[in-house]
């Protein structure tokens, strides 16, 4: 009976002790500051909320379904959605930084 005992105080304390160096060592690591861009200034971009609306309507609309199964796949209706996206497009592209975000 004293060995359950001794074996049960020495995996408890051990779990404690390993709790308590984990929780040390993720309090010290974090790091809570800012991870924003320096100097970058935010960028006002005007949307036609109707139009876009009156897109996102025609968009959701085509039935882009896919499964297992290839003989069941309907590809002209993904290369139409494709096709709608490309005449759709109304944004330009922002450079921010050394990137493009669109």
């Amino acid at each position: 009976m004293k060995k359950i005992t001794a074996l049960s105080a020495w995996s408890t304390g051990l779990t404690l002790a390993l709790t308590m160096s984990f929780l040390v060592c993720a309090v010290e690591d974090n790091d809570f500051s800012s991870m924003q861009m320096k100097g970058v200034h935010p960028v006002t971009v005007k949307v036609d909320i109707d139009a876009a609306a009156k897109r996102l309507s025609r968009a959701v609309k085509f039935p882009t379904i896919s499964n297992q199964y290839r003989n069941d796949f309907d590809a002209k209706v993904f290369e139409d959605y494709h096709q709608f996206l490309k005449d759709t497009r109304r944004w330009k592209k922002l450079y921010v930084g050394h990137g493009v975000i669109i």
